[in-house]
């Protein structure tokens, strides 16, 4: 699999670009703006400081990424009226440009709060325990079949620290309002493209 085809996700408050093109996109260890729009649950957050990683550090001092939008997390806090999706957007970028930019980095092959997670730092661990074909499904539903598809279709990509915005690829919004905002607020010389991609929504 060619890794600049490995796109991978990260879903924040419209509110944050600002911050984050300021500071980076920081993992939850490092964030300490009151200002800051967290869109994830608080109590999953909490325990993610405290899961430790076997390569160093905890799944809080790693910023996460999806290999799929349309994630069980992102549906929970829409579904219990947590956010409004039209303030969320999506960074974009991908697997060969994190690596390649000399990012440490590690995977999940599930949900990385959970304690069956297990974690891998080696390309052909990625390629080999990650569930690609799950990753192209539209519906990610448990089943009798797979009771676990939901939190391995959370398997995480996740990079030690912050990531720098020069090392995304693409926003996408979710509607056309939503991207002209965007670009209203985005410095002149962010060259991010902005897209979007309401399929990528509940």
């Amino acid at each position: 699999m060619n890794l600049s085809k490995i796109f991978l996700f990260h879903f924040t408050n419209i509110d944050n670009l600002s911050l984050i093109v300021k500071h980076g996109l920081r993992c939850d260890s490092l964030l300490d703006d009151v200002n800051y729009i967290n869109s994830g649950d608080m109590e999953i957050k909490q325990r993610r400081l405290h899961k430790p990683v076997p390569f160093g550090g905890h799944v809080g001092d790693y910023v996460p990424f999806y290999f799929a939008p349309r994630s069980p997390m992102l549906y929970r806090q829409f579904s219990q009226n947590n956010i409004d999706q039209k303030n969320i957007v999506y960074l974009v970028t991908n697997a060969e440009k994190l690596i390649k930019n000399g990012y440490t980095w590690c995977c999940s092959d599930m949900n990385a709060a959970k304690d069956a997670a297990c974690f891998y730092n080696t390309i052909s661990d990625m390629l080999e325990h990650i569930d690609w074909n799950l990753m192209k499904e539209m519906y990610w539903h448990n089943t009798d079949i797979f009771p676990d598809r939901k939190e391995r279709r959370m398997a995480e990509f996740l990079v030690r620290g912050a990531v720098q915005i020069l090392d995304f690829l693409t926003i996408a919004t979710y509607d056309d309002a939503t991207a002209q905002r965007l670009r209203a607020s985005l410095p002149p010389d962010c060259q991010w493209e902005i897209v979007r991609k309401q399929n990528w929504y509940f």
